[in-house]
């Protein structure tokens, strides 16, 4: 991550691939290892938080992939031009994939254990089922909303981000609802982890709401922003690129 840090600052592309290489390698192995774990836990009642770590780690090394080409297109001045063109719509899927793959089904997965153990309460008889049927929609959700983002088609990427809040909502939401009816938060920690879901899943809403609306004012497509504004912000962001931006242009 230091390395990662450093070469996007000093702008070294060869440096930050690597960087990622290395990041996406670690946490592969790290998938790796949860999928050898599972196969003698399957048959635990709470192996569905173990798929849920396992698909994280499997969209953090999407995400590296998503960040070392989103790098060429900011210090390759030769680099493709339909990496070039893509940019906005790869840097969104790079930030969908590490929000809401891995920190996202992380953070979900833990609750479905940690949220009742915090309460001082059992876990409600529903919930593994719940998360269980939740975890495929919530991929499935994200994998759309990617997809959208890298095509440059908002419409697409709205939708993939609704399927995954309410897959969230309705798999992990309703169970934590149910054990909090059964023993209320007390204390800073489980009132804490209240407001953070409930917050996390109002920015979800907001996001959804406002990729949606992005179609009336873009088209639906990153290809309908303005020129201008794209040679501009990559100027000011990289002012050793404009051969390479106006190339993409032409």
């Amino acid at each position: 991550l230091v390395a990662l840090i450093v070469g996007m600052l000093a702008a070294n592309l060869l440096t930050v691939t690597l960087a990622a290489a290395g990041v996406g390698a670690i946490i592969a192995w790290h998938g790796i290892a949860l999928v050898v774990s599972a196969r003698a836990k399957l048959g635990s009642r709470f192996a569905v938080v173990i798929r849920y770590y396992m698909a994280a780690a499997a969209f953090l090394v999407i995400g590296c992939v998503y960040g070392a080409i989103i790098a060429s297109a900011m210090f390759q001045i030769d680099a493709p031009t339909w990496v070039v063109a893509a940019r906005s719509g790869l840097t969104l899927a790079h930030s969908l994939v590490n929000a809401l793959g891995w920190l996202g089904l992380t953070i979900l997965g833990t609750l479905v254990t940690l949220w009742p153990t915090m309460l001082r309460t059992r876990i409600d008889e529903d919930a593994v089922a719940y998360s269980t049927r939740a975890l495929p929609a919530l991929v499935g959700g994200l994998l759309i909303a990617l997809v959208g983002a890298t095509l440059g088609h908002m419409l697409f990427t709205a939708a993939g981000i609704a399927v995954y809040t309410c897959a969230a909502a309705w798999g992990i939401g309703m169970p934590l609802v149910a054990e909090a009816r059964k023993k209320h938060p007390h204390g800073y920690a489980t009132w804490s982890a209240l407001s953070g879901v409930t917050w996390a899943l109002l920015g979800l809403l907001a996001t959804t709401i406002t990729t949606a609306t992005t179609i009336s004012s873009s088209g639906g497509d990153f290809a309908m922003i303005d020129k201008t504004t794209i040679h501009q912000n990559t100027r000011s962001e990289m002012p050793g690129l404009p051969n390479a931006i106006n190339y993409s242009m032409e």
